[in-house]
């Protein structure tokens, strides 16, 4: 079953495992890409990595375009400079909180393309040498270091350790994907891998489905959402609506579902299409999905930069559970089945609203 839970769950697992920071996506979109051709897909990687795809309408209507986003780029770090020590001094790339990565597992991409494994610390990390300090010193990047898994590491051999890290190179934090039994995932960068791994799932389900569609469909994979600039290349004019696939925030203060698809009123790039959001909602009613309603404070979709960059269409943000986003995230298949559900049927949908 094209949107079961495996199906989902495969996409996600595969693309957790390959490193896909903002900058460093180019192995996702092209993995990405190769899914789609399988499927038989026209595919289109464009000059600056983001991956498009087209399922052509197979009754055509003359009616423009649907086009459905995720975004392939994710959380990571790069090296800017160095200790006395040695060790490296990163920035984040994406809103990556220090709070969140205090020994995290992570992996230094060098400038030969080697992978060196390490961890994030804390400058002062021996309770036994600094006491109560470890507890009072800032949370912040500039007070973080990257221990290297290295003999020139332990043997605090300074200059050898600035040869290895060097100012530029990317450090990929590991996603330590785990599965419960009973549905819950909890990883880094379920955002918006889950997104990718929900549209993968739903052009198989397409591609095998004989029922007719009147619309084309794209699929548009952008890779700089998390700086904010992920669709503003990616639309052309024949597409009429645009729905972005991305996290629900599951916090105190909103009404995001838990089991079910989230449909976004408001974000920080303003209202979504009325119309759009209201067609969506009833399909899930139709459909008897489980589905909430929401406004997100601090947050921006795939949409924002396409509205900047002047594009024609109405938009609207979907999206799956997640808890603790941008940190040690959770989320729950049932939801992201919900989501799947819910594209599934306004891509057979002769119109929207």
């Amino acid at each position: 079953m094209p949107l079961s839970q495996n199906t989902i769950q495969s996409y996600l697992l595969a693309l957790l495992a390959i490193d896909s920071p903002t900058g460093r996506t180019q192995r996702a979109a092209a993995w990405v890409a190769a899914q789609l051709e399988d499927l038989g897909l026209m595919v289109e990687t464009t000059r600056r990595g983001a991956v498009k795809a087209v399922l052509p309408a197979t009754e055509p209507s003359g009616a423009p375009a649907l086009a459905m986003a995720a975004h392939l780029d994710t959380l990571g770090a790069m090296v800017i400079g160095h200790w006395p020590s040695g060790r490296a001094l990163m920035t984040p790339l994406g809103s990556l909180s220090a709070r969140m990565v205090e020994g995290a597992r992570v992996r230094l991409e060098t400038r030969a393309g080697k992978l060196v494994p390490g961890t994030v610390m804390p400058s002062k990390a021996s309770g036994h040498r600094f006491g109560a300090e470890v507890e009072s010193q800032p949370v912040s990047w500039d007070n973080l270091e990257l221990r290297l898994d290295l003999a020139c590491d332990w043997q605090a051999d300074a200059e050898a350790l600035r040869q290895v890290a060097q100012v530029g190179d990317y450090v990929f934090f590991d996603p330590q994907p785990e599965l419960s039994d009973d549905g819950l995932i909890k990883a880094r960068f379920i955002d918006n891998q889950a997104g990718a791994a929900i549209l993968l799932a739903l052009a198989q389900a397409l591609t095998g489905d004989p029922q007719p569609r009147s619309r084309d469909l794209h699929l548009l994979f952008s890779v700089t959402e998390e700086i904010g600039t992920g669709g503003a290349h990616l639309l052309t004019d024949d597409i009429s609506e645009l729905i972005a696939v991305d996290i629900a925030v599951n916090a105190p203060g909103q009404s995001s579902s838990a089991m079910g698809a989230t449909l976004v009123h408001k974000d920080r790039g303003g209202p979504y299409d009325f119309d759009l959001t209201s067609a969506l909602t009833a399909l899930c009613e139709q459909l008897e999905l489980e589905h909430s309603h929401d406004v997100f404070r601090h947050y921006f979709s795939d949409t924002q930069p396409a509205t900047a960059a002047g594009y024609d269409c109405r938009m609207a943000l979907v999206c799956y559970a997640c808890e603790a986003t941008h940190g040690h995230e959770r989320s729950h298949f049932a939801s992201m089945q919900a989501v799947a559900q819910l594209l599934l049927a306004a891509a057979k949908a002769p119109t929207l609203g």
